[in-house]
């Protein structure tokens, strides 16, 4: 705390007043060198920095207003509104396709002259004479050979037509088909089955045999069935061993075919 004079003390608001009534009481004492001391140290320190601030914050606006001031700040024009405007191309006279194309004149044909006819001259006619008959004679021959020429063609035509036919084909001899039996060429009759003796069926069996040149069967069918085909297997077993008098063209063995009937029988 400072000291002051022993004349005068301070009331007690003095520590409790602001820094101004402090000064002015100062002065009334007559203590100017003191004053400076008084009030440093009863300013706060934080009241001196927000003043700073202030102060430094004020300028800050003075400066940012006189640069933007009216008379620097430049005027900067809007920009022109650009219009545009679409031009259509020229249009083109339409070119009718349908409309022939008219040709070009041809040039005119030169004008023909006419030509001029000279008359044929008349032969003289030959006065009658007696001895002219000969040559008339001979006058007619050309005629006469235009007609010996025709019977020329007409000769031809038929030479054309005579053609010589083929001789006709002698006639096909007889077929006289293949033959055989049993008990000629020696051929075997077929074995009566025991099984079909013993339930007494019997039957005839027609076979369809195809005979070759040689005499044998080659080929060996049933044509009619006995109704047992036991009996017509015996009946083919045996036709297979046999032996056939072959097909005969004139005097040509030939293959044929020829039924052969088998009859199966029991004799009482």
């Amino acid at each position: 705390m400072p000291s002051f004079s022993p004349c005068r003390r301070p009331s007690p608001d003095y520590y409790q007043a602001p820094i101004v009534a402090k000064a002015a009481f100062v002065l009334a004492n007559n203590e100017p060198t003191k004053l400076s001391t008084t009030v440093v140290t009863h300013y706060h320190r934080r009241e001196i920095l927000l003043c700073l601030l202030l102060a430094m914050a004020g300028h800050g606006l003075v400066g940012w207003f006189l640069f933007q001031s009216p008379a620097d700040s430049e005027v900067i024009p809007a920009p022109l509104p650009v219009v545009m405007q679409l031009v259509a191309p020229p249009i083109a006279p339409p070119i009718n396709a349908s409309a022939p194309t008219e040709p070009a004149a041809a040039p005119p044909p030169p004008e023909a002259t006419p030509a001029v006819s000279t008359p044929a001259p008349q032969p003289a006619k030959p006065t009658p004479k007696p001895a002219a008959k000969k040559p008339a004679a001979a006058n007619k021959a050309p005629p006469q050979s235009q007609h010996t020429e025709q019977p020329g063609k007409e000769v031809a035509a038929p030479q054309q037509t005579a053609i010589a036919k083929p001789p006709a084909p002698a006639p096909e001899q007889a077929l006289v088909g293949p033959y055989g039996r049993a008990g000629y060429l020696n051929n075997p009759p077929p074995t009566y089955p025991p099984i079909a003796a013993r339930l007494h069926q019997q039957g005839v069996v027609v076979l369809r045999v195809h005979v070759r040149a040689d005499g044998h069967p080659e080929q060996v069918q049933v044509f009619t069935s006995s109704g047992f085909d036991s009996l017509d297997q015996a009946a083919i077993k045996a036709v297979n061993q046999w032996t056939f008098m072959p097909a005969k063209r004139g005097e040509v063995a030939t293959d044929g075919w020829v039924n052969v009937p088998l009859a199966f029988k029991l004799s009482n």
